[in-house]
């Protein structure tokens, strides 16, 4: 059933695993599947310098402008320049692994900035499995397949600011759109 079928996937993906190590025969634990392809990237502010020069999608009012709102790039630079600093790894364990990269510790006074990212925890905050993944993840957790390396979220993600409509139900309304920032 499907409900058995996750409860084999479910400890795939958080659980601790064990390999032995052809070198020594010891068992070795580990969490996190292989990152053999993807470079890890960090997200962190936006940070389209075009974007920004142009002021994309501005009105010239305000960023505060409530009757008004400008949607341009700079006031949503603006808004999230000191956003969490985000570790994007994809590994073989069929997830996209997003660790604490570092927060802000400060604030702005008279304009200055006083203050600087800290390194981050290095915790894990979530990860992601795509969809066309599953039936993999499936695949590696049937006792009765044979164990064998598969490559999964193998691949370097990519980010981009993008103005877009993100609660669309049937079609995009140009209205609606907003900037927001996706990972590829």
């Amino acid at each position: 059933t499907n409900r058995d079928q996750a409860r084999r996937v479910f400890p795939l993906l958080h659980g601790v695993k064990v390999f032995e190590n052809p070198e020594t025969g010891a068992d070795e634990n580990y969490l996190l599947g292989d990152v053999f392809h993807s470079n890890p990237r960090v997200v962190g502010a936006p940070d389209n310098f075009r974007y920004f020069v142009a002021d994309l999608f501005g009105n010239g009012n305000a960023c505060d402008d409530t009757t008004d709102p400008n949607l341009g790039y700079r006031c949503y630079f603006e808004r999230h320049r000191f956003r969490r600093n985000l570790l994007l790894a994809g590994s073989n364990d069929g997830q996209l692994h997003v660790f604490d990269a570092g927060v802000f510790r400060g604030s702005v006074s008279g304009g200055q900035v006083v203050g600087e990212f800290d390194d981050g925890t290095g915790r894990e905050l979530f990860s992601f499995v795509p969809d066309p993944v599953l039936p993999t993840l499936r695949d590696m957790a049937d006792p009765n397949e044979p164990t064998r390396h598969r490559f999964t979220v193998d691949g370097t993600s990519v980010h981009a600011d993008v103005f877009v409509d993100p609660f669309f139900t049937v079609s995009p309304n140009p209205d609606d759109r907003r900037w927001r920032t996706f990972v590829f």
